[in-house]
């Protein structure tokens, strides 16, 4: 009615629900790097919904999956299925939407292997770096492990970096390349360095 009072063309207008960032707290946001992007690696979207907080599981199937409510409510409640279970059903859920059944059970064992068993990944980056001192902050983006510096300085400081399984706490610390040198960044990325 207010549109036809302003002469304007009646439009219909939907609206959905927010989807809450990887954070929990503000709304998903690339530029607030708390995402999951329809681009992402199997790999990184799986790891990246097993992050998120069992309280916005229901949130998030709800609004990316086309699951009945009858069987959201039993992956959501405690009761009926464990939590981690529920998590990889929605991973593998939201994955298969944008590769299949076999990338999402891939990303779902490598997670497994990684996270759970504490192996190395298969499939790790080899990154040719210089035989040249660098700062952990600018390793991280060297490898490309990090979109940014700022983002990288954000990972040390929060004791998300480690070189060779050891944590590196200073964003500033200078380290020497060294031939297979394993570099992770979080949980789940990592990288090989190949020394030229």
């Amino acid at each position: 009615d207010l549109q036809r009072i302003n002469n304007q063309k009646p439009q219909i207008v939907i609206t959905m629900p927010i989807l809450v960032g990887l954070d929990g707290v503000e709304k998903m946001s690339k530029s607030k790097g708390n995402y999951i992007g329809v681009t992402d690696s199997p790999k990184d979207m799986f790891g990246k919904v097993m992050s998120i907080s069992d309280e916005m599981m229901e949130n998030y199937f709800t609004l990316l999956t086309n699951l009945p409510t009858e069987k959201i409510k039993e992956l959501v409640d405690s009761q009926k299925t464990h939590p981690k279970e529920a998590k990889v059903f929605l991973g593998k859920t939201i994955i298969k939407q944008f590769y299949d059944e076999a990338a999402a059970q891939m990303a779902a064992d490598e997670f497994e292997k990684v996270f759970a068993q504490k192996q190395l990944p298969q499939d790790m980056p080899e990154v040719k770096i210089a035989n040249e001192a660098i700062t952990a902050a600018k390793l991280l983006t060297a490898c490309n492990l990090v979109a940014s510096g700022g983002e990288a300085k954000r990972l040390i400081a929060g004791g998300g970096m480690s070189i060779d399984g050891e944590k590196v706490s200073d964003p500033n610390k200078s380290i020497t390349p060294v031939n297979g040198m394993i570099v992770r960044a979080g949980k789940l990325k990592f990288a090989k360095l190949m020394v030229n």
